[in-house]
Parts: structure tokens; C-alpha cells; sequence
């Protein structure tokens, strides 16, 4: 059977506006008639396309401007926040509880890792607890020393947890990787103040990345 290729382009005026669609159905028609219906939930950000093989959604490249690394439960609602911030003035975020798609999403998060231009952390008595919060922190050191520092690395703390009293494998692992690498600003309470700070402390890092 024949292989249908549609591309869908974001218009420029919302590249910098991040949404989510879901696309309830969509149908490639073929010479005949018929039909291959497809039922994706899909969610993207920044620059993305799409292209649909015989009613299969295959998603394309796509980069944001910061990667956001953050506790889900404890840190979700300021990682929104600053995601709003940052993207009214056209600065494109990734955090997995709004970006990810469907599983498995470990890929999903290594490739936003790649392609970002800055890595931020937000660092609370949970995520520096976090395994995946110490994973996604060394993926980013491994492409900071891999690509001559080209990615800005930032900590925003945002509570009064002292990285220096935790005592587990997790812990220290991420307080390695920010001690040396990271710019570290403080945000504790993370309001729009802080969240203003943040904001110069990215803009500065892009001059310094490619």
C-alpha cells in the first residue's frame, strides 16, 4: 500500500508560543476512498513537525531553549511558572510534565537534554533526592564537557534544604556535578522576583552558547 506524507509546520508567529493538541482524528485518503484514521495524543513545543505514514504520527525535531530538571510532586507547580515566565518573552521551555508524550519517555527527556541551550535545575529537599533528577544532571555535565561547554548549566534553589547535610549516593552525586559546573541562583520563595532573576541569569548563559 501506498505511504502518505503530510508535513504540519508551526506558523513563525507561534514558535515561541509552547502548546499541547490532541489530534482526535485524522485521516490519510488514498486514490480509492480509503481511509487510515489515526487516534495520537500528541504534545509539543517550540519548533516541531509532524509527519503521518499511513495514519501513524511520526514526530520530528524539535529543540527548546532550557530544559527544566525538577521534583514532580514538590517542584511542579514552579517549574509552570517559569516555564510562563520565560516563554512570554520567547524563551522555549521542556519539562516532562507537560512535554513528554507517550512512553517510553526516557528518550523523550536525553534528546530535549541534547538539544537544549540551557539546563535548568530546581533544586528542593526532593529533587536532590531524586534519581532522576541525578541522572538528567549528569547527562547535562556529559554534554557540557562533550560540546566545549555549549549549554548553560543553572541551579535555582528554591527552598532552605543545604545540599551539604544530605548524606546518600543521590545527594552527593548532584552536589558534585553543581558545586563545580552550575551558576546557582538562590529562589527561596520562588515568586516573581526570584523568578525575574532566573530570567536574566538564562538570557546571560545564551550569549555563551551556540
Amino acid at each position: 500500500s501506498p505511504n502518505f506524507h503530510i508535513m504540519v509546520k508551526i506558523p513563525t508567529k507561534m514558535l515561541f508560543r509552547p502548546f499541547s493538541v490532541f489530534l482526535q482524528r485524522l485521516s490519510v485518503r488514498s486514490g480509492n476512498g480509503r481511509a487510515a484514521p489515526s487516534k495520537i495524543p500528541v504534545a509539543f513545543s517550540g519548533k516541531l513537525c509532524y509527519t503521518v505514514r499511513n495514519g501513524d504520527i511520526e514526530k520530528g525535531d524539535a529543540m527548546a531553549d532550557v530544559f527544566i530538571s525538577y521534583h514532580m510532586e514538590s517542584a511542579g507547580e514552579t517549574a509552570g511558572r517559569i516555564s510562563e515566565t520565560l516563554e512570554r518573552d520567547g524563551i522555549s521551555c521542556w519539562y516532562a510534565g507537560r512535554d513528554t508524550t507517550l512512553r517510553p519517555f526516557e528518550p523523550q527527556i536525553v534528546r530535549a537534554i541534547h538539544d537544549c541551550r540551557v539546563f535548568l535545575l530546581i533544586l528542593n529537599q526532593q529533587s536532590m533526592n531524586s534519581a532522576h533528577v541525578a541522572t538528567e544532571t549528569k547527562l547535562a555535565f556529559n554534554r557540557y564537557a562533550r560540546d566545549n561547554h555549549q549549554i548553560g548549566l543553572i541551579l535555582f534553589h528554591i527552598d532552605e534544604s543545604d545540599l551539604l547535610r544530605e548524606q546518600s549516593e543521590v545527594s552527593d552525586t548532584i552536589l558534585y556535578y553543581t558545586t563545580l559546573f552550575f551558576r546557582r541562583i538562590e529562589g527561596f520563595p520562588p515568586d516573581e522576583a526570584h523568578i525575574g532573576e532566573l530570567k536574566k541569569a538564562i538570557t546571560t548563559a545564551f550569549d555563551g552558547v551556540r
